[in-house]
């Protein structure tokens, strides 16, 4: 593994995906993947006031009873450009590429690898997750139900919240 220093940049080299740790306001770990020419990033905070979204509403009861004192992450990701650029809808699908089954299935794969190797590198007790739309919710639900082999030790937490849309992976540690 790689580790070097830039300002307030920290890189963490980690086979195919580079961890980038960024100490602005709301600090957050993030790294880059592609799946056909387009770049997503994922994003993992750890920040409290990110994290008290799910915390601070009596309807999210389910949730808090997993993440409450837990060492906890929140997992997001989009393409890199609607993130760089501000984009109005984060979330939208990227432009003029539709994705298959094949794609998805590469997606999910991303995701899963993303998450083992922070895991690995950071040791939370869990990490969560919203679905912003109905697609995320189908393919988190996966993701969390038909796990990789190397995610067996990981066991989810599945249509959590009022509108059943929020995810929670408990991790080996937790």
């Amino acid at each position: 593994m790689l580790e070097y220093y830039v300002s307030h940049l920290t890189i963490i080299t980690m086979s195919e995906y580079h961890f980038e740790t960024v100490n602005d306001d709301v600090p957050y770990i993030y790294a880059d993947f592609i799946i056909v020419n387009v770049t997503y990033m994922a994003i993992f905070s750890d920040d409290q006031d990110a994290l008290s979204f799910f915390t601070d509403n009596e309807s999210n009861s389910d949730i808090i009873k997993l993440i409450k004192d837990k060492k906890t992450y929140s997992i997001k990701f989009a393409v890199k450009e609607y993130i760089e650029n501000g984009n109005v809808d984060l979330y939208a699908p990227p432009l003029e590429h539709k994705f298959g089954k094949t794609e998805i299935k590469k997606l999910k794969k991303h995701l899963e690898k993303l998450m083992y190797k922070h895991y690995q590198l950071f040791k939370p007790d869990c990490y969560v997750f919203i679905a912003e739309r109905e697609s995320l919710a189908r393919m988190y639900n996966k993701m969390c139900c038909n796990p990789s082999d190397f995610m067996a030790d990981f066991k989810p937490a599945v249509k959590l919240g009022r509108e059943n849309n929020c995810f929670v992976i408990k991790t080996p540690s937790y």
